[in-house]
């Protein structure tokens, strides 16, 4: 086997886009030398329980024209960089080549797909999905760099586990950096979102093929992770960009899966939300840094952080508060018929909101260092967990007699608290960080139930005098808003009597 090009970190935006903008999109390419397509035929390797696609990795053995080529490719800490290893495999004849896991034995990638298949044998391996494609190539120049334009068409198929054949289309752009700067890529996949509506996608062919196979529409929702930084002293750079990534990787992924037309989104939704909403208090930080996104992004991240909530206040009432009162052998509620709600990617596949995803991916892949030392940032960061300690255990001490706006601003602050102990956590006492967050968690879910009794009062009341039956739901809100109450307090109390962890 022959190593070939590929031995780097390849940086890539996938996009799809409405089928109708096809021949726009073919004609555009054409135009910059794509005037032939290429077919590819790969078959993807993995375990019988599906290890590799589990731990982000696809081992692929695919056709090029006459020529066969094994990949492996493994996640990183970016969400669209990856390592890339490739090897041309010498083969005559029909069928699939024999593949050589000892053939990336060298490559950093080898050594993430080693320790997935510990005490695997690889006589377990076998080929779970595979893809015909036809793709057309281009390459572009831009005033930072170099890229490849790759348009693919075709399907992916998989057996299930009864044997029947199933298939999923395939129509995407894939922009990848050749050389240059990765702002490039950022800027070539704007240019495809304002002229042919393109929308960012996150699922990669292999994780296709994986929901294939296993007869599942989507994977699980992603949900967020502790931060690390790479460097025991991180620079400011490092810092804004560990933190965006952090926000991206439970942003997009959840995204796409809902874009993608699944139907039983909710928790998807949810989480999209939650790591918006850690974008926003990533934003507080940021700005320590003069680092700021503009007026119309922010009023577009709040347009569609409300569009969100509208989903989960509704929820809140259909999926809690009717089986609540159900299993309380109480009267159904009747809300006034509201107009049914559209599927979310109607706004989020829209332009507005793909182009501040663009401007989020370009803030956590900015190339230069930040104008302030790289202590000043730290120490800043600190004092701001500080003052929002205080000031959240002062409030939390009153939390019986202030109001309930006064409890959802404390809540609100307690949120941003957590997300930055999530994006900061290398900064706190390790052995203490698992039990401190754990205790902050439950705090917060109960300040989360007791919001979302007061949004369900806030609604039914205007249709109490309309239906008789919703005082029952009232006088059960009523008494469930003061358990709750109690509850937080106590949670509240359990949180401050630890002493904080950084």
């Amino acid at each position: 086997m022959d190593s070939l090009h590929q031995d780097h970190q390849e940086f890539e935006l996938k996009l799809v886009f409405p089928a109708e903008k096809l021949p726009a999109i073919e004609k555009f390419l054409r135009s910059k030398g794509a005037l032939k397509r290429q077919h590819l035929q790969a078959a993807y390797i993995d375990t019988d329980d599906f290890r590799l696609a589990r731990a982000g990795i696809a081992l692929r053995l695919r056709k090029e024209g006459r020529q066969w080529v094994q990949t492996l490719k493994t996640g990183t800490s970016s969400n669209f960089a990856r390592l890339e290893h490739e090897i041309v495999v010498p083969h005559r004849g029909g069928g699939i080549p024999a593949w050589s896991l000892a053939a990336h034995a060298e490559h950093p990638a080898g050594a993430v797909l080693m320790k997935a298949l510990v005490n695997t044998s690889a006589e377990g391996l076998a080929v779970r999905y595979s893809t015909d494609i036809w793709r057309r190539k281009a390459h572009l120049k831009a005033r930072n760099g170099l890229v490849e334009y790759a348009l693919d068409l075709g399907q992916i198929k998989a057996f299930d586990s009864q044997g029947t054949e199933k298939t999923v289309p395939v129509m995407e752009l894939e922009i990848e950096l050749l050389s240059g700067q990765r702002s490039a890529v950022i800027a070539h996949a704007l240019m495809m979102v304002k002229r042919f509506g393109a929308s960012i996608d996150t699922r990669g062919k292999a994780q296709q093929g994986f929901t294939l196979a296993n007869g599942i529409q989507s994977i699980p929702p992603v949900r967020a992770e502790l931060a690390h930084f790479a460097n025991s002293k991180p620079s400011d750079t490092e810092i804004i960009s560990t933190i965006v990534q952090s926000c991206l990787a439970q942003i997009l992924p959840n995204l796409s899966e809902i874009n993608a037309g699944i139907n039983l989104y909710d928790e998807h939704l949810h989480q999209l939300r939650v790591g918006l909403r850690r974008f926003k208090s990533a934003l507080k930080i940021l700005a320590l840094n003069h680092t700021y996104m503009t007026e119309l992004q922010i009023q577009t991240l709040e347009q569609v952080f409300q569009l969100l909530g509208t989903y989960r206040d509704s929820n809140f009432i259909a999926e809690k508060l009717s089986p609540a009162l159900k299993a309380s052998k109480g009267p159904a509620i009747q809300l006034e018929i509201m107009p049914p709600q559209k599927h979310p990617s109607t706004f989020l596949r829209a332009k507005p909101f793909q182009e501040l995803l663009l401007a989020i991916i370009a803030l956590g892949n900015h190339n230069v260092e930040s104008s302030l030392p790289n202590s000043l940032l730290k120490k800043r960061i600190i004092a701001m967990l500080d003052s929002t300690f205080r000031d959240t255990k002062k409030q939390a001490a009153h939390f019986k007699t202030i109001d309930d706006l006064k409890r959802h601003r404390l809540r609100k602050k307690l949120k941003f608290l957590r997300y930055s102990l999530e994006f900061f956590g290398d900064f706190c006492q390790r052995n203490k960080r698992s039990k401190y967050l754990k205790v902050m968690a439950t705090a917060l879910e109960s300040l989360g139930n007791y919001n979302d009794i007061c949004v369900a009062i806030h609604e039914l009341g205007p249709s109490v005098e309309k239906h008789s039956q919703h005082w029952f739901a009232m006088g059960w809100l009523s008494a469930e808003q003061n358990r709750v109450r109690e509850q937080s307090n106590e949670n509240l109390k359990s949180l401050y009597s630890l002493k904080k962890i950084w």
